[in-house]
């Protein structure tokens, strides 16, 4: 069902600087997704949840208003309380026990064997992510549908915000560099856009707040993300990604390891 709101190998580059925008102008999240102006960063899980349910009793209303009698709509809001309790059901703890995640396209995002945690809210347009660090929700993660290129979506956020703050490029094959990463920033929010369609078929959009984010390596007890801990199950290790590494990134350097090896 549909949920609430409505992402060739290449060799990799280095990162590539644009020229920043004048650092006291803000993001507005209302000029990326409406439905994402209130999103409660900073809160607990029952506060997400209750955000959460208010955005699909809006979808489901107009469903609910054309019910044919008492017994369809009440089986409709039976419906959405079944949705929002399997959300809320969702809640997984990244205790150091496999969790399924940490080979996706948010692997990198989450530290395992700390106090962090996430809901997914599933949609067959891309599924949302909340994470969460100590009880309180510190980033917001959706994929995104990928109908046109990648380049073009950095260009319409930019159109809609500001000039990206950072641009990461590689380059396909022989051909010239193109953007996989995109980086947008505040004093309050960090905004990255991320192609993912090598492996997902998707682009994953991360919204940071940065009052919980600029502090997470404080806040995750001074370890690094791929850094084991002691309570983590001892085959995760092989599954955990170093901060800021991903399949596609390691097949993008693979690819260029082999080119550079032909004869």
């Amino acid at each position: 069902m549909r949920a609430l709101i409505l992402a060739s190998l290449f060799v990799f580059i280095p990162l590539a600087a644009v020229a920043p925008s004048p650092a006291h102008a803000a993001l507005e999240l209302r000029r990326v997704d409406s439905s994402l102006v209130d999103l409660p960063f900073g809160r607990d899980v029952d506060t997400v949840s209750s955000w959460v349910r208010e955005r699909l009793e809006r979808l489901y209303a107009p469903r609910i208003k054309a019910a044919i009698d008492d017994n369809d709509r009440a089986k409709r809001r039976a419906q959405l309380d079944r949705e929002v309790f399997e959300f809320r059901s969702r809640l997984i703890a990244f205790d150091g026990r496999r969790t399924g995640y940490e080979v996706s396209a948010v692997a990198g995002e989450f530290m395992a064997g700390t106090d962090e945690a996430m809901l997914v809210l599933k949609d067959p347009d891309g599924d949302h992510f909340f994470f969460f660090i100590n009880g309180r929700m510190w980033k917001y993660a959706r994929m995104l549908p990928t109908p046109n290129p990648f380049p073009d979506r950095i260009a319409e956020q930019a159109s809609r915000l500001k000039k990206p703050d950072l641009v990461e490029t590689a380059r396909d094959g022989g051909g010239p560099p193109t953007a996989v990463k995109a980086m947008w920033s505040d004093d309050k929010l960090r905004l990255r856009l991320w192609n993912r369609r090598l492996l997902y078929g998707f682009d994953l959009m991360v919204i940071e707040y940065r009052p919980l984010a600029d502090k997470i390596d404080e806040l995750r007890g001074g370890r690094e993300v791929g850094k084991v801990a002691p309570t983590l199950e001892p085959d995760l290790d092989g599954f955990l990604l170093d901060d800021g590494v991903d399949e596609e990134e390691l097949l993008r350097k693979k690819a260029a390891t082999e080119k550079t090896a032909k004869p």
